[in-house]
C-alpha cells in the first residue's frame, strides 16, 4: 500500500512539474511552432521573432511578425507587424466564449499590390452571351458606386443604394 501511494505522489509531481516547464516555455512553444508550421500552411515566408505568453494575466504579445508575399508578387513582404497585443479577461480562459478585453497592433505595415491583368475581349465583340440582360431586374434595387473621402484625405469605393439617400 505504501508504495503505491508514493507511485502516485510522484506521478503527479512528475505531471505538475510537465505542466509548469510547458507554461513557462509556452511562448518559445508558440514561436517555434509558427516559425516551423506557418510556412507550409501559407505557402509563403513567416517569420515570428518572440512570443510572451501570461496565462495568469490573460496577455499574449507576439513580437516581429512577418508574413511574405506569394513568389509572382514584387514585394517580399505582405504584412509586417512590430507587435501584437492580446489582453483577455483571464476569468474565461476555460469558459466558453472567451472574452478578449483588448487587440493591440503596434507599427503595422501592409502592402497591396495591384497586377495588371490583360483585357479579357480587346475587340469588344460579345461572345457567347446568347440573349441581353433585362435592364432592371430588381426594380427599387439600383447599386451605384461612389468615391468618398474622410477627413484626412483618404479615398475609398463603397456602394450605396439610391432609395437610402
Amino acid at each position: 500500500m505504501k508504495k503505491w501511494v508514493i507511485g502516485v505522489l510522484c506521478a503527479i509531481l512528475i505531471v505538475f512539474f510537465i505542466v509548469l516547464v510547458a507554461l513557462l516555455n509556452l511562448g518559445t512553444i508558440v514561436t517555434t511552432a509558427v516559425n516551423s508550421y506557418g510556412p507550409g500552411i501559407t505557402k509563403t515566408e513567416i517569420r515570428l521573432g518572440k512570443t510572451a505568453v501570461s496565462v495568469f494575466k490573460g496577455q499574449l504579445l507576439l513580437e516581429s511578425f512577418v508574413l511574405g508575399n506569394p513568389k509572382e508578387f514584387s514585394s517580399p513582404n505582405a504584412i509586417t507587424i512590430g507587435a501584437i497585443l492580446v489582453d483577455v479577461d483571464e476569468s474565461t480562459l476555460t469558459k466558453d466564449p472567451i472574452v478578449i478585453d483588448r487587440i493591440e497592433v503596434f507599427q503595422p505595415e501592409i502592402t497591396y499590390e495591384i497586377k495588371a491583368e490583360k483585357p479579357r475581349n480587346p475587340g469588344g465583340k460579345r461572345k457567347g452571351r446568347g440573349k441581353k440582360r433585362e435592364k432592371n431586374r430588381n426594380p427599387g434595387f439600383d447599386f451605384k458606386g461612389y468615391q468618398s473621402q474622410d477627413s484626412g484625405g483618404n479615398r475609398g469605393w463603397g456602394y450605396r443604394h439610391d432609395n437610402d439617400f
